[in-house]
């Protein structure tokens, strides 16, 4: 039963509902026998469990987890074990949150109080200690050096560690990433999460979202490296909805109560497969590899629909259409400055104070800057399956025009998304020499990129909003009021 739970994947309760019914059979076949009772039967029936975790406990297989009783309005974390009836949270408006963290519930005659929503989080010490019992997986990750090559023959990066500062990574004494002390552990590690439905995405499912917190060891090769058995599911941030920009660091926060530690002073583990009398582990966090959402919400940065919309530098929206990489050094972002703003922005007295700042800066407070080794700017990476899978689609047919639908030419040939009537260039044209900014916002999209068009405004599939206002700022106030 222990491999079909673990391996083919069957569930907790169709394990147990399976031994359950194991055991019923042999009860019944027993009583075919001469002695029904006898105690050599009784023993046998008693020896059998109806529940998948007993087994697994005795295997030692259930991994170390702490669950944790979150709030359900404000995601505040408390111990399951002592936990008051109301939420304690103030805002940093001084609002209390006040929400109720538990219901009662009733079992035969006995009331008991529940938590209305749990975190699960599993403790990194101990899955590092299980991870490393494996002979074959400690040899590898204490002797990367294949693991960092840096490039093919052909000269194509196929790695990770082609990344500039991994290849610089240096520990506390200096020492490069691939030079670890015999005898002892160093681990890098890469960091995604990601939120789903666990009711699937069909629209007559529940609207729910769950998110998943996890953890890859760079050390090993990329054959082995994402094998769910060697991947750490540090948590599981409960629904029904994603938590805000700031709620989402009571989740991060006991991962970095664990990482801090193993950084500074790494974690002694008394037995492993390959020194059974124990040695230290040291563990490092190099790039949080996320979509654009969640890279936003954990790395501390403003939305990426915000004015300074992106992670590597202070580019305003304003001319996000700029594809000039040279230019880009006009805005820089330094983590130095960053993490000032950071921490302005966490000692701030009000919400209007942290909004300023976050317009002004595009930062926010995030736990991962505890890490100060971290840099949110170059270790906040966006991951491919989201890039490949709707933006890289969207970005090349709609918002460059590389579509089999327009002509083609040297990418310099743009036109409307579909052709307008004469009528429609009229109306256009009117709006734009006689009308009011309400006008022009009712316009269709398709006569908006007209109008950008005759100006010379790059169209390319661009929100109408923004070619809007491209178009305002090369009209004189006195015709657009």
């Amino acid at each position: 039963m222990v491999n079909v739970h673990l391996l083919v994947g069957m569930t907790g309760d169709s394990s147990s509902f399976i031994m359950q019914g194991i055991k019923a059979l042999l009860q019944m076949s027993f009583r075919l026998d001469a002695s029904p009772d006898s105690p050599r039967h009784l023993q046998i029936i008693d020896r059998i469990p109806t529940d998948i975790r007993t087994i697994l406990n005795r295997f030692n297989l259930t991994p170390r987890s702490i669950i944790y009783t979150t709030c359900p309005r404000c995601s505040k974390l408390y111990d399951s074990n002592n936990y008051p009836d109301e939420c304690n949270f103030y805002d940093v408006d001084g609002v209390n949150c006040g929400a109720s963290l538990s219901r009662q519930s009733v079992a035969g005659l006995v009331s008991i109080r529940r938590p209305i929503r749990r975190f699960a989080y599993q403790h990194v010490g101990a899955w590092l200690g299980r991870f490393l019992s494996r002979a074959d997986i400690e040899t590898l990750v204490d002797n990367p050096t294949n693991t960092f090559e840096l490039e093919t023959s052909d000269g194509v990066c196929r790695n990770m560690w082609c990344a500039d500062f991994l290849r610089e990574f240096t520990w506390r004494d200096g020492k490069g990433a691939a030079d670890i002390p015999t005898g002892e552990g160093r681990l890098i590690f890469g960091m995604g999460t990601d939120y789903f439905n666990p009711y699937g995405n069909r629209e007559a499912k529940k609207k729910w979202s769950v998110g998943a917190m996890f953890l890859v060891c760079l050390n090993l090769p990329m054959h082995l490296r994402y094998q769910i058995e060697n991947v750490c599911l540090v948590g599981i941030i409960p629904g029904p909805r994603e938590p805000s920009m700031e709620e989402v660091n009571h989740f991060l926060r006991p991962l970095i109560d664990e990482l801090l530690p193993m950084w500074e002073d790494g974690v002694w583990l008394s037995s492993t497969a390959n020194y059974p009398t124990g040695k230290k582990v040291y563990a490092s966090l190099g790039p949080l590899v996320v979509d654009v959402v969640a890279a936003r919400q954990a790395a501390g940065f403003s939305s990426h629909s915000s004015h300074l919309f992106c992670s590597f530098c202070l580019l305003p929206k304003s001319l996000i259409d700029n594809f000039d990489k040279a230019t880009w050094s006009k805005y820089p972002r330094t983590v130095e400055e960053h993490r000032v703003q950071a921490q302005r922005w966490k000692d701030a007295k009000s919400s209007e104070e942290r909004i300023a700042i976050t317009d002004e800066f595009g930062v926010r407070y995030s736990e991962f800057l505890r890490l100060y080794y971290w840099n949110p700017i170059k270790r906040t990476m966006l991951d491919p399956m989201h890039l490949w899978l709707n933006l890289a689609i969207k970005h090349f047919r709609e918002i460059w025009g590389m579509d089999a639908t327009i002509e083609a030419g040297e990418g310099t040939f743009d036109q409307p998304r579909q052709p307008l009537s004469d009528a429609e260039k009229i109306s256009a044209q009117q709006t734009y020499d006689f009308g009011t900014k309400t006008a022009l916002k009712n316009l269709k999209i398709h006569q908006v990129e007209f109008l950008a068009l005759s100006h010379n405004i790059r169209t390319g599939g661009r929100a109408k909003n923004l070619l809007i206002a491209d178009i305002q700022a090369q009209v004189s106030s006195s015709l657009i009021t």
